[in-house]
């Protein structure tokens, strides 16, 4: 019974293409995210096609077995994320991070352990629970098994790092806080990346020189899904829970969650749309923020992400997270990143390192609680169309 509600682990992503189109992405890859992670993602495609798996429901990597290394890793959902993103930097900052890989797809659990030196590959989520060596999880499935996955490894006393949205509903929510209130020896990381990229990073610093409330607008343009898209299925959490939820992590990370609850959702209907709506949200310290989320068809930079925010004699913009500029009294200046950085890297490394380290943290419990409750009412002030009053957790 535990086993069979496990099973349904993949990650799919992207729409259909013509060669045309494939080759135009992978130059602008190239252009917006360098060489290597180019050649990263269109291994992670490749890889998604996998056809040789293993009977039963282990495999082991022989080739490792005689290496003698300490990995400590396992990898939860081997879709193009998970090997894309997750294994790709952590590889590169420790070649020996990883000893297992699960997924139900047994050709995509053997071909990213293989890629990335891993101990076995496994289809029985019961084979990590029992592991001793394993010391942390990434959890990258569908959304719907994030916080399943997420509770019962950390019982199992294994640091999480749980990709977003890391709770569908309140229920989860309350069962994943009182995990955490139980098992405090237990680190638990969230897959919010934005706030660890460096430039927002730069942003805060910036605006802490400045005092009064904030004004935030964000303009947000995502992938055009197709209507069978796996993200609008009932239990995945449609558009706000696998997108928005990011920047509404973020604005609560610039506002400040002291500073942040009681705060006001107004919600505006647009057609009857999944992927497109706007939302306003007054927070306690009268800062307001402004979220216009659209996904009406094919955009030729892929994701694009304006933020636009002033705090008293600042007034301060990221383009897409290559370009920051802090336009103030008597100063303005523009840092510019080489390629864009939406905090990826330093978010899954954060994860791993804090996890290694005797001296590292996760993050505070409130914070993992708050977020979540802030997408949560977004999600529920759009689908009702309500407005909703939010108190702190």
């Amino acid at each position: 019974m535990f086993r069979k509600k496990f099973l349904p682990i993949e990650y799919a992503t992207g729409t259909k293409s013509s060669l045309r189109g494939a080759i135009f992405k992978v130059f602008r890859y190239i252009k917006t995210s360098g060489l290597s992670r180019t050649i990263s993602k269109i291994n992670g495609t490749y890889h998604l096609k996998s056809s040789v798996g293993f009977s039963g429901s282990y495999w082991d990597n022989n080739k490792q077995k005689s290496k003698n290394k300490k990995n400590s890793v396992a990898i939860i959902g081997c879709g193009y994320y998970a090997y894309a993103n997750i294994a790709h930097y952590l590889y590169k900052e420790n070649s020996g991070f990883l000893r297992c890989t699960l997924d139900v797809n047994a050709p995509r659990a053997r071909s990213l352990c293989e890629k990335y030196k891993g101990y076995y590959a496994t289809t029985d989520f019961q084979v990590i629970l029992d592991d001793p060596l394993i010391k942390l999880v990434y959890i990258s499935t569908k959304h719907s098994f994030h916080a399943d996955y997420a509770i019962k490894c950390i019982e199992a006393g294994k640091d999480v790092h749980i990709e977003k949205p890391h709770v569908m509903n309140k229920k989860e929510l309350e069962r994943l806080a009182q995990a955490t209130i139980k098992h405090r020896n237990v680190k638990v990381f969230l897959g919010f990346n934005r706030p660890k990229s460096d430039l927002f990073k730069r942003l805060l610093s910036q605006l802490d020189n400045y005092s009064g409330s904030l004004m935030i607008n964000w303009f947000l343009v995502g992938h055009y899904l197709e209507a069978d898209h796996w993200y609008f299925d009932g239990e995945e959490g449609g558009r706000v829970l696998g997108n928005l939820c990011h920047w509404t992590d973020a604005t609560l990370n610039l506002i400040g969650i002291d500073k942040a609850f009681p705060l006001e959702i107004n919600p505006t209907f647009i057609n009857d749309s999944s992927s497109d709506f706007v939302v306003t949200i007054t927070f306690n310290d009268l800062s307001t923020a402004v979220f216009s989320f659209s996904a009406k068809g094919w955009v030729s930079t892929g994701i694009i992400e304006s933020l636009r925010i002033q705090k008293g004699d600042c007034v301060a913009s990221i383009e897409s997270f290559d370009k920051l500029t802090v336009d103030a009294k008597n100063f303005k200046k523009v840092w510019k990143n080489m390629f864009r950085d939406h905090g990826h890297k330093n978010n899954i490394l954060n994860s791993f390192r804090n996890s290694m380290s005797e001296d590292g943290v996760g993050e505070p419990s409130e914070y993992i609680i708050n977020t979540a409750r802030l997408y949560l009412a977004v999600d529920s002030a759009i689908s009702t169309g309500k407005k909703i009053l939010l108190d702190k957790a």
